[in-house]
């Protein structure tokens, strides 16, 4: 809605959407007021959205807003696809913080795609991480602290230490990577993998 404000599209999604019972314990105004300083925008929340042709905020403050609006109905699972995509590491860091607090104070489910997460926020603020190959096959399921230990220690792949995990796994899930593990696995076979035996080692480890 690119003639309304960024406060003022955070409060008509959650007059559209808000669930009479939650409003009866926590005003919507108070919820979009806590969602616009989490997304760092409560000090310019009234300009204008603007439109693509003429922009009133930038591409990443038009993210955070379609993000805030997200939010702001505080759904029982709220879906996220790439939502720091286009952000800068300490927006993109502060997003993922908000989307932690949901699922803790909310009780919120929060499922988001990412392609490149920073390392501190992959092992330390995500519950539970699902690790798909190019064909869209699972080459790992679990907890993010525990998929280094995997692909290294279980399948003898090496991770370099200027390198995150985060984008290591990335590389070596890649059918057409050039990783190794032991016995020359290679990305290709890893769904093959973790089809017989992953799953097994996730739950023992857990």
């Amino acid at each position: 809605m690119h003639l309304f404000k960024r406060r003022e599209n955070l409060e008509y999604a959650a007059r559209l959407r808000t669930c009479p019972r939650k409003v009866e314990r926590l005003s919507r105004r108070a919820v979009v007021k806590a969602i616009l300083k989490d997304l760092g925008m409560s000090h310019r929340q009234d300009r204008i959205v603007g439109s693509e042709r003429h922009p009133g905020i930038s591409g990443g403050e038009r993210k955070r807003v379609n993000i805030g609006v997200g939010m702001v109905a505080l759904p029982p699972i709220l879906f996220l696809d790439e939502p720091t995509s286009g952000l800068d590491a300490s927006i993109s860091m502060m997003v993922i913080r908000l989307m932690k607090e949901l699922t803790v104070v909310a009780g919120m489910n929060v499922i988001a795609v990412l392609h490149q997460p920073r390392c501190d926020s992959f092992v330390q603020l995500f519950d539970h991480l699902l690790l798909l190959s190019n064909r869209g096959m699972i080459v790992y399921q679990g907890p993010p602290a525990f998929c280094k230990e995997y692909f290294v220690n279980k399948l003898g792949f090496n991770i370099w230490a200027h390198v995150t995990i985060a984008d290591v796994i990335l590389d070596i899930s890649s059918e057409d990577s050039t990783h190794t593990g032991n016995g020359h696995i290679r990305g290709s076979a890893l769904a093959f993998i973790w089809l017989l035996r992953g799953a097994e080692w996730t739950i023992a480890k857990q």
